[in-house]
């Protein structure tokens, strides 16, 4: 199932307003004169704060704001109560329609949903006269049951949701720690393969100018098992990306963050500074997944090169993404074949996990460009339609 909620609570933010402006203009008539500026325009406020805490919540994601949602409408329905009979309705609503609507925790929505109880039954029991006018037959206990019954059956609806949604976005998680692992495992034995792969190509050259062809048949067999580990490693790197994408904004410096304390690059002495910060609307996994390859690939360059102060720079300019580091660059035929947007022997020195970063931003809808600067690699990344401003 996806848990796709962000359409929802946008449709719902920007809906709601509409719908407490076509219910009041059908209950105007019946709201007394001396009631109506206080009846209409505390609806008016209750919708505004939804509106206002839905758009809120879409940009970041603070868990109190969906109860504060929840509350907002059963103090709605209670405040609608004391005026107009029958707003219980409302209850029923609100508690069965709440947990298909918003991603709410099981507790905070037993927290909501306690606060919500009490406060119609308050306004019930106020305004139980106009229950009477309305029905003479109706009870007190019937309402209060039926508003009981409702609440129990919000529990158990809303603990069926959760338990289905955590259990989908814990896989989502799992999945998104594998491909990180799994991307740094590919990338340092790709790194230990190389040179053997290496070693071999010019040995079978050597074999073939000495005619010695059984030499050269036991080299190739060797050549083609390491070319498979190799097509195994890269498929490697895929095993996080699920087919559903889960879109959200993300901070890029908790992405940072992450990717620094995974690859322990601070215990290295390589530093990583962040000139801007900047929120993206992507999958985190992925973008995730690009910064692991991109700190893997400049650790590689620094052992290499046995730089004595690493520095990684990320920052943010004229809506693209830049990394660079101290490095010392890309050979020529590893920067020719990445700006090729190829991976072959020839740029298996640092290519694979490269290759993989282009996959990716391609996916994204974006594009990726390779250069060296004075200093060392300096890598482009521009994602569409992604800064927020």
């Amino acid at each position: 199932m996806n848990y796709d909620y962000d359409k929802r609570i946008k449709l719902i933010a920007y809906v709601y307003p509409l719908i407490v402006l076509l219910v009041s203009i059908s209950e105007y008539p019946h709201i007394a004169i001396e009631d109506r500026f206080i009846y209409f325009g505390g609806k008016a406020v209750f919708a505004i704060l939804v509106t206002f805490f839905g758009v809120l919540f879409l940009k970041k994601k603070w868990e109190v704001l969906i109860l504060f949602i929840f509350l907002l409408g059963y103090f709605y329905g209670s405040f609608s109560q004391i005026y107009r009979p029958l707003y219980f309705i409302n209850f029923i609503q609100t508690t069965c329609f709440f947990p298909l609507l918003f991603p709410i925790k099981q507790k905070n929505y037993f927290i909501g949903l306690v606060i919500g109880l009490v406060s119609y039954l308050v306004a019930f029991i106020y305004s139980f006269e106009s229950y009477q006018a309305l029905m003479s037959q109706v009870q007190k206990s019937d309402i209060i049951v039926a508003v009981i019954i409702t609440a129990i059956l919000g529990l158990i609806l809303n603990a069926t949701l959760t338990k289905g949604r955590l259990f989908y976005e814990e896989s989502v998680e799992k999945f998104s720690i594998i491909g990180e692992v799994s991307t740094a495992i590919s990338h340092n034995v790709k790194g230990m393969m190389s040179s053997p792969l290496f070693d071999l190509e010019i040995l079978k050259n050597e074999s073939n100018e000495k005619g010695d062809q059984k030499l050269t048949n036991s080299l190739k067999s060797i050549y083609e098992k390491f070319e498979r580990s190799e097509s195994i490693l890269k498929e490697l790197n895929y095993i996080a990306h699920v087919a559903y994408e889960k879109k959200e904004y993300v901070q890029l410096s908790k992405v940072i963050q992450k990717c620094e304390a995974l690859l322990a690059l601070s215990r290295k002495g390589i530093k990583v500074h962040l000139v801007n910060d900047y929120n993206y609307y992507c999958d985190k996994t992925q973008l995730e997944s690009i910064f692991i390859t991109l700190m893997l690939n400049s650790q590689n360059s620094f052992n290499s090169s046995k730089k004595q102060s690493p520095v990684i720079e990320i920052k943010e300019k004229a809506g693209e993404l830049i990394f660079s580091d101290n490095g010392g660059g890309f050979t020529k035929d590893v920067l020719k074949g990445l700006q090729d947007g190829r991976y072959t022997p020839a740029n298996r020195e640092s290519g694979l996990g490269l290759y993989m970063v282009g996959n990716l931003v391609k996916r994204m809808g974006g594009t990726v460009s390779y250069s060296n600067s004075e200093q060392g690699a300096l890598i482009k990344l521009k994602l569409p339609k992604s800064k927020l401003g």
